[in-house]
């Protein structure tokens, strides 16, 4: 049966202040590299 694995994005910074980006590419928080960096090692 094959594996189906659903992510979400890392923490960016207008998350952490409750603003939405919509198509605007913002920068990671630290909490949000990480959280990529630990996805990566699924």
């Amino acid at each position: 049966m094959p594996t189906l694995i659903l992510l979400r994005h890392g923490q960016s910074t207008w998350n952490a202040t409750n603003q939405f980006t919509g198509w605007y590419d913002c920068d990671l928080t630290p909490q949000g590299e990480a959280e990529a960096q630990a996805g990566a090692r699924l």
